[in-house]
C-alpha cells in the first residue's frame, strides 16, 4: 500500500524504497514516452490543432503520429529518452521516498485513529510536498528531455553530452531551471491530488468488494486505480504544464522553425496573456487528449510496478 500504514506488519528500508522508485519510474517510461512525445509536439505548436487548419502541422492525434513516423521514423518516438529515463529516476525515487517519510512522520505525529480518518488529507498534504522535492531534483532533465523531442531535423543537439554543453555554455546554468516557476505551482498540487485520488479511489474499491483493506495491493486495482487518479489530477491542473512546455524551448527557436510560428515569451505571465489574446484560452488545453491518455497508462503503471516491488520486498522480508 503506497503510504505508511500504521497496522502493517512490516516496514520498508530506504534501500527497498529507493528501488521501488526507480523501478517504478524505469518501466512507467519506456511505456509512455511515445505519448509524451505526441504531447509536447501539441503543447509546443502556436498554431492551432484542428484538420481544417491547413497552416497546421499537427492537426490531430492520430495525423500527428502519422506525421512524425513519415517525415522522422519510429526513432523519433523515443527522442529524448535518456535524459527521460533519468528524469523519471530523478522523479519517482525522491517523490516516493519522500511521501513514505512524510506520511509515516504524520502517523507518529498524530494518533493512529486520526490518521487513518484523514489519511486522504495528509497523503494530498504530502504528496504536494514530496512532488515538489522530486521536482526540484529532476527539472534539469526535464528541460533536456523537452529539448530533444521538441527539435526536428537537422538536430540541433546531437546526444546529451551535447546539449548539455551547448546549453551551458550559450544560455547558462539558469537555462537547466527554464519554467521551474509554473512546474513548481504545477508539481505540487498535481502529485498531491494523484495520491489523494490513489487514496480515495483504493478505499472505494475495498468498499465495493467488501475487502477488508490490506498493506498487499493487487494487479487490478492498482492498475485501475492508479491510471484514474493520474488522469483525473491532470485534468484539474493541466494549463501549467502546457506553459511549463512553452518557458523551457525559449532559446531554443532555430530548431524549432520546421514546426510553425515561434513565439517568445518574457516570463511566465506573459506567457498565460500571450497564448489567451493570440491562439485563445481553449489553447491551453492543446495536447490535452494524448497527455489525459498518457497519464492514464503513466499512473496505472507507475503505482502498478511500485506498489509490486514493495510486495516483493515484503514477502522476502516475511520469509526471513
Amino acid at each position: 500500500m503506497v503510504g505508511y500504514d500504521p497496522y502493517s506488519a512490516s516496514e520498508l528500508s530506504q534501500r527497498d524504497l529507493i528501488i521501488a522508485g526507480a523501478t517504478s519510474g524505469f518501466v512507467t517510461r519506456g511505456i509512455v514516452q511515445p505519448l509524451d512525445v505526441v504531447k509536447i509536439r501539441f503543447q509546443l505548436q502556436v498554431e492551432p490543432i484542428n484538420s481544417s487548419c491547413s497552416v497546421s502541422k499537427y492537426r490531430g492525434f492520430f495525423q500527428c503520429f502519422k506525421t512524425i513516423l513519415r517525415e522522422e521514423g519510429m526513432i523519433a518516438f523515443w527522442k529524448g529518452h535518456v535524459p527521460a529515463q533519468l528524469l523519471s529516476a530523478a522523479y519517482n525515487i525522491p517523490q516516493f521516498w519522500f511521501f513514505e517519510r512524510l506520511t509515516s512522520s504524520a502517523a507518529k505525529a498524530f494518533h493512529d485513529e486520526f490518521y487513518t480518518r484523514h489519511r486522504a488529507y495528509i497523503h494530498f498534504a504530502s504528496g504536494s510536498m514530496a512532488g515538489l522535492c522530486g521536482l526540484v531534483i529532476s527539472h534539469p532533465f526535464d528541460v533536456l528531455r523537452t529539448r530533444f523531442v521538441a527539435q526536428g531535423e537537422p538536430r540541433i543537439y546531437s546526444s546529451l553530452p551535447h546539449a548539455v554543453h551547448t546549453i551551458f555554455f550559450n544560455e547558462g546554468a539558469r537555462a537547466f531551471y527554464k519554467g521551474l516557476v509554473p512546474a513548481m505551482v504545477y508539481a505540487a498540487p498535481q502529485a498531491g491530488l494523484t495520491f489523494f485520488f490513489y487514496h480515495v479511489y483504493t478505499h472505494f474499491w475495498d468498499l465495493i468488494a467488501h475487502r477488508v483493506p490490506t498493506e498487499y495491493i493487487g494487479t487490478p486495482e492498482s492498475l485501475t486505480c492508479g491510471s484514474v487518479a493520474s488522469a483525473s489530477a491532470k485534468l484539474v491542473i493541466y494549463p501549467l504544464d502546457l506553459i511549463k512546455k512553452r518557458l523551457q524551448v525559449q532559446g531554443f527557436e532555430e530548431a524549432r522553425k520546421s514546426f510553425g510560428q515561434v513565439v517568445k515569451y518574457r516570463g511566465t505571465i506573459d506567457c498565460i496573456v500571450s497564448i489567451a489574446k493570440r491562439e485563445g484560452t481553449r489553447s491551453l488545453y492543446k495536447g490535452l487528449f494524448p497527455s489525459v491518455i498518457k497519464s492514464f497508462v503513466q499512473g496505472g503503471v507507475s503505482f502498478w510496478s511500485y506498489e509490486q516491488t514493495c510486495n516483493v520486498f515484503r514477502w522476502l522480508h516475511d520469509d526471513t
